[in-house]
């Protein structure tokens, strides 16, 4: 399959669940489908990520191999189509044990989140990955209540202050049994 070809076609589902089977077939193909979109311009760069998170949704994530390689990618990233699809497929991949790229992305998530400029949908990607480390870093859930608490009083969205209400009520829950 040439899946720079494939992913310049058309943004459409059925192209992302193309390219997902393929990827989904073994690490390496996973491995080549990243490998394009990273050094593909937008939009075929996107739509690569896009195809990769689609696999992540029908499958068990197969990629956690790749974590640290898409840290560095969301560090590099200037795009912001390119940036919602790197954290939607960051957050079916995240692995605690690259400590250095779990903290980069800890705070990168934290800024994307208070930030005034930042898209909706960024912020909602940022805030599923938060509360996802959270389940396994339950120290910080305490932290990211209060900044989500905060971000509630000022967010006019109705999706973000949708969103945030839901995590932060499983919040709220998850701190009093402790």
């Amino acid at each position: 399959m040439d899946i720079k070809q494939t992913l310049s076609k058309d943004s459409s589902r059925e192209v992302a669940l193309n390219v997902a089977t393929f990827a989904g077939i073994s690490d390496e193909n996973f491995a080549q489908v990243f490998e394009i979109s990273k050094l593909s311009p937008s939009p075929i760069n996107w739509r690569g990520i896009r195809a990769l998170y689609v696999l992540a949704e029908t499958s068990p994530p197969s990629g956690r191999f790749l974590f640290p390689e898409f840290i560095t990618e969301l560090k590099n990233s200037k795009n912001n189509s390119y940036t919602r699809s790197l954290l939607k497929l960051i957050s079916y991949h995240i692995v605690v044990e690259h400590e250095e790229y779990l903290s980069y992305l800890l705070d990168k998530c934290f800024s994307l989140l208070t930030s005034s400029t930042t898209e909706v949908a960024i912020k909602l990607y940022a805030l599923d990955i938060l509360f996802k480390i959270t389940e396994i870093e339950k120290e910080l859930k305490p932290e990211l209540a209060i900044v989500l608490e905060d971000i509630l009083v000022q967010e006019s969205r109705a999706s973000l202050k949708g969103f945030g209400k839901k995590i932060l009520k499983k919040l709220h829950k998850q701190l009093k049994q402790y």
